[in-house]
């Protein structure tokens, strides 16, 4: 099972490594991102009753 999963990763790298990348980094910021407005948000309603 776990050589299967490497062996497609390994394929997945070597067609389109470069755009998959790109991608997931950008979801990631933009969930950082989000999360990190929601915390500010929360700080501010908490000091600001």
């Amino acid at each position: 099972m776990y050589g299967g999963a490497s062996c497609e990763r390994g394929a997945r790298e070597e067609s389109h490594n470069e755009p998959e990348e790109e991608s997931k980094g950008s979801i990631y910021e933009r969930m950082m991102a989000s999360l990190d407005e929601v915390r500010l948000d929360r700080y501010d309603r908490a000091m600001n009753g």
